[in-house]
């Protein structure tokens, strides 16, 4: 499958900046409801847990909008952001439109929070599944933007991942803070 699919295509860092400088990576714990830059592959240690979630290098060098940050694991979680929702999703409704302004509002838009910069271009929340990683991967956004999500509007978030795991009758994928890469394909594991 081609990763643009997977994605959507929102426009790469040009290849005058460099994502992994210490200029653009985040210095402590990443803001919840804020978004960050996930770096290329090549940038993110082999041990990440990242790499164990996810295998497609298209995956990587694209926007996330932080959902959760641990303190004692120093991991964030987070959702994927696309220039477009890929067809399954779109067709079952899996994701939410970043607004425009702080003034957008309704039940399938997050608004931005007061004094937020807006996404370059349309941009969606991908909620089909969760991801995790370790906060010295995130970067700051590149082309000099700041985004964040009114606070209020986590409420929104929480109700359409409660709707969708309803209507699907089972749970939004979720990573779990382990490595599993020596269990063998096909073992059931009780946590």
């Amino acid at each position: 499958m081609h990763t643009s699919s997977i994605l959507g295509a929102l426009p790469t860092v040009p290849a005058t900046s460099n994502p992994s400088c210490s200029g653009r990576r985040i210095r402590g714990p990443p803001k919840v409801l804020k978004v960050y830059f996930i770096p290329a592959c090549n940038q993110v240690l082999k041990s990440s847990i990242i790499h164990f979630q996810k295998k497609e290098g298209g995956f990587f060098q694209h926007p996330a909008l932080i959902v959760t940050s641990d303190r004692h694991s120093r991991t964030a979680e987070f959702y994927a952001i696309t220039s477009y929702p890929p067809k399954a999703i779109h067709d079952l409704k899996m994701y939410l439109y970043l607004g425009d302004t702080v003034d957008d509002e309704g039940p399938g838009t997050l608004k931005l929070a007061a004094k937020s910069d807006r996404m370059p271009r349309d941009s969606y929340l991908n909620l089909d599944q969760r991801f995790a990683i370790e906060w010295e991967y995130l970067n700051k956004m590149p082309w000099g933007v700041d985004v964040n999500i009114d606070g209020e509007d986590r409420k929104k978030l929480d109700f359409k991942i409660s709707q969708l795991e309803a209507q699907q009758n089972r749970y939004i994928y979720k990573s779990l803070l382990a490595s599993f890469h020596v269990v063998a394909p096909g073992t059931i594991v009780m946590l």
